[in-house]
């Protein structure tokens, strides 16, 4: 493949979801910089994350405002979407005494977790599928119980090409998010404080729903801060 035609250089959070939440300070103006400034670099993608924490709260109630906005704007920029997914919900961690409800938070420029964030999910061992299986297949959905597989499916549903957010929008075909990457630096207990074979599961469990969700999707291992 000839790189120069197709340059895979990005930047992290050229732009993020959190950049548009009520209280975060940006303008349009200032958000118009970031892209521009993110642009003189060469860059053609924008690595940002979808925390899990901002989206569903209260349980079972999603608001994807601020990160519909952000892919629209990418969109708008040209660029393509390495979308992080992350951040358990203080009410589905494994802990009872960190489970709590919370507000939404901006963390931009933040570097680590709060303590039920970086936790492993409630009904991460449950069966992928509906049907009570780990095994994809025509027509499978994810297991209400998996509230991660949930979340996975949701997201790449909503965002992937042809997606609800295309269909919204009319993105020509092959327009939308299609790089999925499952949790960040998982090496370090500041992103998740959990054994490691719990995300050994996440991973299993998110690569085989994106691909249920998008059976082109691109599903990355977390990036590692020490490599």
């Amino acid at each position: 493949q000839d790189d120069a035609a197709t340059p895979q250089f990005g930047v992290v959070f050229i732009s993020s979801a959190e950049d548009r939440a009520p209280g975060s300070g940006r303008t349009a103006e200032s958000l118009a910089q970031q892209y521009a400034n993110g642009q003189a670099t060469g860059a053609t993608w924008n690595r940002w994350p979808l925390y899990w924490f901002n989206i569903e709260n209260p349980a079972g109630s999603f608001n994807w405002a601020t990160q519909d906005a952000t892919v629209q704007a990418d969109v708008a920029q040209g660029l393509q979407v390495n979308a992080i997914l992350l951040g358990t919900p203080g009410f589905y961690t494994t802990n009872d005494s960190v489970r709590l409800s919370q507000p939404p938070r901006l963390r931009p420029g933040e570097l680590s977790l709060d303590a039920p964030e970086r936790a492993t999910p409630l009904g991460l061992y449950e069966p992928i599928f509906a049907d009570g299986s780990d095994i994809p297949g025509a027509g499978k959905t994810p297991n209400p119980d998996n509230k991660w597989a949930v979340f996975v499916w949701l997201a790449v549903n909503r965002y992937k090409p042809g997606g609800l957010l295309a269909q919204a929008n009319g993105w020509p075909a092959g327009v939308g998010v299609t790089h999925w990457e499952m949790w960040n630096e998982p090496d370090l207990n500041s992103f998740w404080d959990a054994p490691v074979e719990d995300y050994a599961r996440l991973l299993k469990v998110g690569y085989l729903t994106a691909k249920q969700a998008d059976p082109n999707a691109t599903v990355l291992f977390a990036g590692l801060a020490n490599n």
